[in-house]
């Protein structure tokens, strides 16, 4: 779905999964993200919340399409919700401007965003300090969350820099 600016292949690869007659799965990394810090996904569009919306209504479509129980959809919005406010955070936080940055927290507002399962099976797996900042961001702490946000970009950066120099 050309559309979709984020999770355009999660669509894809889960479309494709559930419309298999057989699969596998392996303990195995055949499936990589090379991450750019300077490509489009690490810069803020307006675009981007409402194509989320769109992609979390087309995936939850998916998974009911093909008759997945109403809990496991649940823990696969939980997660997807989660992950998409953490990433809208990320981008409001390469918008330089403060006063700009600050009229766009009201796409953070929205419904979809909030009231997130923090006791969700799917997100057993993630940073306590990922689930902190989300859950600040649903509190409206959206400057504290962007700074915390921040920190952790620019530790994630100097650790790559570092692994690569080594």
């Amino acid at each position: 779905n050309e559309e979709i600016i984020n999770g355009e292949d999660l669509l894809f690869n889960l479309s494709f999964i559930l419309n298999s007659e057989k699969f596998i799965f392996r303990k195995v990394s055949l499936y990589r993200y090379r991450i750019n810090y300077d490509s489009s996904t690490h810069s803020f569009k307006d675009e981007y919340f409402q194509s989320n919306k769109e992609f979390l209504k087309i995936m939850k479509e998916v998974l009911k399409s093909k008759g997945i129980d109403d809990a496991v959809v649940s823990e696969y919005v939980d997660f997807s919700r989660f992950n998409s406010v953490y990433i809208a955070l990320y981008r409001l936080s390469l918008v330089g401007n403060k006063k700009v940055r600050k009229e766009k927290y009201t796409f953070l507002e929205d419904a979809v965003y909030k009231n997130i399962n923090y006791k969700s099976k799917s997100l057993a797996n993630i940073s306590f300090a990922k689930k902190i900042i989300v859950f600040l961001s649903c509190k409206g702490f959206y400057d504290l969350s962007i700074a915390l946000v921040k920190i952790i970009s620019k530790i994630k950066k100097n650790i790559k820099r570092s692994n690569n120099i080594s």
